[in-house]
């Protein structure tokens, strides 16, 4: 889908810069309008998809001739009276947050999108019964190596308390929550998470966790349950990424039945060995599908030895790090045994 933007605005300067970083994004045509002479003749010719325009070059035409007129607020975000009823964006700010917020925007009045064809998105989560083996760190440095591998990967958080905000910038100030909010709504999905993405390095993309615990806590097991399948459906992912706390809740048990794989994480100290021996013993008498589950151990010393009865398709143990998170995360992605899980997913 091309989206056809119009920017209407004297300052020539300005423009010039919004529309020279507009075009380098394949899904918009870009069109500027620096003087107001015939701006109605212009514009009903154009037929625009969006429309960006200064208050002070506003004609009354506008909103009949585009789908989505948004007016451009100064430093002072004064507004017109006769011009309350428009949607507005900051005019002075990061042009990557404008292209955001036209795609978000847009995306709810442009009709319903289909699910992409194409192959199918794989569902992964990280569990563990213990707290502090480092399912966020595993779960960023799955994600990494995926991208490295040439991998589309969306990774997202579902902790109560999440933890990834020290390794991904939030640089929208929106992300899932606003997802959430319209999952049953008639848009096009496909664009209001373009809207929302942010991205880390080439192919991983992550959107900013719920920020208040209380919307992710008002959030039912079977929303959570649609906004995962929303993201696979529409996102155009090879794989999503889910992280999950320690808590054996409904939420959590939703995203786990979703998932194609889940990777069942451990370490070497006793503590966690006897919780994952004792839920190893538990899994045996439940008639799972085996498959989909894989062991990991993390924070393994060198030469460590450690054996857990009834242990399921374990895969690979993963070094103990130190370093700062950035310097962890990466170190592990490039690990020969994180390529053996990522081998086996």
């Amino acid at each position: 889908m091309i989206i056809k933007i119009g920017i209407v605005d004297s300052d020539i300067d300005y423009v010039s810069r919004l529309e020279s970083v507009l075009s380098g994004y394949d899904d918009v045509e870009v069109y500027t309008y620096t003087d107001a002479t015939n701006i109605e003749v212009n514009l009903k010719s154009a037929k625009l998809d969006v429309l960006l325009f200064a208050d002070d070059m506003y004609v009354a035409a506008m909103e009949k001739q585009t789908k989505l007129a948004v007016m451009f607020l100064d430093e002072t975000g004064a507004v017109k009276p006769e011009l309350a009823g428009f949607e507005t964006v900051q005019k002075y700010q990061r042009i990557s947050s404008i292209y955001k917020m036209i795609i978000e925007q847009y995306a709810a009045i442009v009709g319903v999108s289909t699910e992409r064809a194409g192959n199918r998105t794989k569902i992964v989560t990280c569990w563990s019964p213990v707290g502090g083996v480092g399912k966020t760190t595993i779960s960023l440095a799955m994600a990494t190596r995926l991208a490295k591998e040439g991998k589309s990967v969306f990774y997202i958080n579902f902790e109560t308390y999440p933890s990834d905000g020290t390794y991904l910038e939030d640089k929208l100030g929106r992300g899932i929550r606003e997802l959430a909010a319209d999952i049953r709504k008639d848009i096009n999905f496909e664009l209001k998470i373009k809207g929302l993405l942010q991205e880390k390095s080439t192919n991983f993309y992550y959107m900013n966790h719920f920020d208040k615990v209380i919307d992710f806590k008002d959030t039912s097991e079977d929303e959570l349950k649609e906004l995962v399948e929303v993201i696979a459906n529409h996102g155009g992912f090879d794989y999503i990424i889910a992280d999950i706390d320690s808590s054996v809740n409904t939420k959590n048990k939703r995203v786990i039945d979703i998932a194609d794989k889940v990777i069942l994480l451990g370490s070497q100290d006793s503590y966690a060995t006897r919780k994952m021996a004792a839920f190893y013993d538990e899994l045996v008498n439940k008639d799972l599908d085996s498959a989909k589950y894989l062991s990991v151990r993390n924070k393994m010393t060198p030469g460590a030895s450690l054996t857990i009865e009834n242990e399921i398709n374990f895969v690979a143990n993963l070094p103990q790090l130190n370093g700062t998170n950035e310097v962890i995360i990466n170190s592990l992605a490039d690990n020969m045994f994180m390529g053996q899980i990522v081998e086996a997913l």
